[in-house]
C-alpha cells in the first residue's frame, strides 16, 4: 500500500486533480487580506474548488463533434490557463464585491470575505488619502497614504507605515514636515485611524 502511494504516477494524477483549486484560489489569496489558512484546510479547499470545476467544466472540454486540439494543449488549456482565467474573475468578482451585491439584493446576509474592518478600510483607500492616527498614550501623528505607504494585513500585528509625515496645524492647512520622512506605527500602539480624502 505504502509503495503504491509513494509511485510517481500518483503524485501526478493528485497534482493533477488538485491543480484547478490550487490555480484558482492561489490567485486569489494574492490579492486577498487577512491570515493565509494552514495547509491542511487549503488542501481540503483545493479538492473542494477542484471537484467543483470538474463538474463544471468537463462536459465543455468534451463536447461531440467539437474542434480536436491535440492533447498537450488540451491539457494546457483544462489544467492551467481556464483556472487562471476563472482565479482573475473571482478576485475582480471580490474587489468589485459582485457576489455580495447581488445575495443583498435576494436578502441574503453574507460573511464578508474580509477578515477585520482595518482590511477592509485598507484596502478601499485610494492612494493619497490623509489619515490621523492617535496611539494608546494619546499621541497623534498625520500623515498621506502614498505609494510607499504599507497598512499590514497581518490579524496578529496590524503595523502602518505612512510614507509622509505631515503636522496638523489648529488655525490652517497641514503642513508636511521637513525635513521630509516616514514613520512607522506598531499596531499595538494604535488606537484610532481617521481617513480624510
Amino acid at each position: 500500500m505504502e509503495a503504491q502511494f509513494l509511485d510517481p504516477d500518483n503524485w501526478t494524477t493528485l497534482a493533477m486533480l488538485l491543480a484547478p483549486g490550487f490555480l484558482i484560489l492561489g490567485i486569489r489569496a494574492r490579492f486577498k487580506e487577512g491570515a493565509v489558512p494552514d495547509l491542511k484546510d487549503r488542501a481540503v479547499s483545493y479538492a473542494a474548488v477542484s471537484a467543483v470545476y470538474y463538474a463544471a467544466l468537463r462536459p465543455l472540454f468534451e463536447v461531440p463533434g467539437a474542434v480536436a486540439l491535440p492533447g498537450w494543449l488540451w491539457a494546457f488549456l483544462y489544467y492551467f490557463v481556464v483556472p487562471c482565467v476563472i482565479g482573475f474573475i473571482v478576485v475582480i468578482s471580490d474587489q468589485k464585491e459582485w457576489f455580495y451585491r447581488q445575495a443583498n439584493r435576494f436578502g441574503l446576509k453574507l460573511t464578508h470575505h474580509m477578515p477585520a474592518a482595518w482590511d477592509y478600510a485598507f484596502s478601499n483607500l485610494k492612494q493619497g488619502n490623509f489619515l490621523l492616527v492617535r496611539l494608546g498614550d494619546g499621541t497623534e501623528y498625520a500623515g498621506r497614504m502614498g505609494a510607499g505607504s504599507f497598512a499590514s494585513s497581518n490579524g496578529g500585528e496590524r503595523d502602518l507605515y505612512l510614507e509622509e509625515v505631515w503636522v496638523v496645524r489648529d488655525d490652517g492647512p497641514w503642513e508636511k514636515v521637513q525635513p521630509e520622512r516616514g514613520v512607522l506605527l506598531c499596531g499595538k500602539d494604535i488606537q484610532v485611524v481617521e481617513i480624510f480624502d
